[in-house]
């Protein structure tokens, strides 16, 4: 079935004309000639009868002529849905990001930019600060949410700083209300994996302070919980510990030290419409915080 037979017979009724109908379908009036004469093989009888009156329905093309108009309407329902499916795909934002910042940053953010924006699909891949980096090179995701690595491949969108703090064992505290830089030095420090380390490294070095760094293969949640066992202090992110329940006592560094959050992208004229858009809502968000 044709449906762009039916389409033209209904044209031509509506306008009376085979040689209207052919001008306004871009085609030659033989051209709808044959192409009606095709359609009443098809379908064995006679639809228009053609006279000094212009194109009208025969008795039996008048039978069928409502439900053809189903028909297109239908078709039209049918091709707008698959349209409006082709248009959704394409518009899915691909976001790297760690753990931390997914929780703290990126899932608030994707709240209020689908309530403006709802048809539009936010997709988030977590991954260490390599994976992330790498993913923007390879395009594997539009863009990151990560720490700043100063490099020289990508462009950077700066939002905000993440405060680095101490985390102690609640019998070493003693009572002070920060935590003096200097004491890292020699000072054995239970590491966070995944690259993570980078970021404090980088930080303390600015110091010349060297801890006795004990290296893991854990994730942040098992180092919290060396920490409240009493196995050592280690440095972390604020954000690692924002509204976690363990037993340990977390200060922040003095003079502090932060690591620099933002946005890492392949190129930032190179993004669509709406992913500019994602990222304007990035920056409200983290501007208040």
């Amino acid at each position: 079935m044709d449906i762009k037979k039916y389409e033209a017979l209904v044209l031509s009724v509506e306008l009376g004309s085979f040689s209207k109908a052919a001008d306004k379908l871009h085609i030659t009036q033989s051209g709808l000639t044959h192409m009606m004469n095709s359609l009443e093989k098809e379908i064995g009888f006679s639809v228009l009868s053609r006279n000094f009156n212009g194109v009208q329905l025969t008795p039996k093309g008048e039978k069928f002529y409502e439900h053809i108009k189903l028909l297109i309407g239908a078709s039209e329902k049918l091709n707008n849905k698959i349209a409006y499916i082709k248009e959704s795909s394409r518009k899915t934002i691909t976001i790297g990001s760690y753990t931390s910042i997914s929780i703290a940053w990126v899932l608030p953010i994707i709240q209020e930019f689908n309530k403006e924006y709802p048809d539009i699909n936010v997709e988030i891949r977590g991954g260490t600060i390599e994976q992330n980096y790498a993913w923007v090179k390879e395009g594997l995701v539009d863009f990151a949410f990560a720490s700043n690595q100063y490099d020289s491949e990508t462009e950077w969108i700066r939002l905000n700083d993440d405060p680095l703090v101490a985390v102690i064992p609640r019998a070493q505290d003693d009572g002070s209300e920060c935590f003096d830089i200097k004491l890292f030095e020699g000072e054995k420090v239970i590491m966070p994996c995944f690259g993570f380390d980078m970021d404090i490294k980088r930080e303390l070095e600015k110091y010349g302070i060297h801890p006795v760094f004990r290296p893991t293969a854990v994730d942040d949640e098992v180092i919290l919980k060396m920490v409240e066992a009493g196995l050592g202090i280690s440095i972390l992110s604020d954000l690692v510990i924002k509204n976690k329940n363990y037993d340990f006592v977390a200060k922040h560094i003095d003079p502090p030290i932060a690591r620099e959050l933002g946005i890492v992208l392949k190129a930032y004229d190179g993004l669509r419409d709406f992913e500019k858009i994602f990222i304007e809502y990035a920056k409200k968000y983290t501007e208040k915080l």
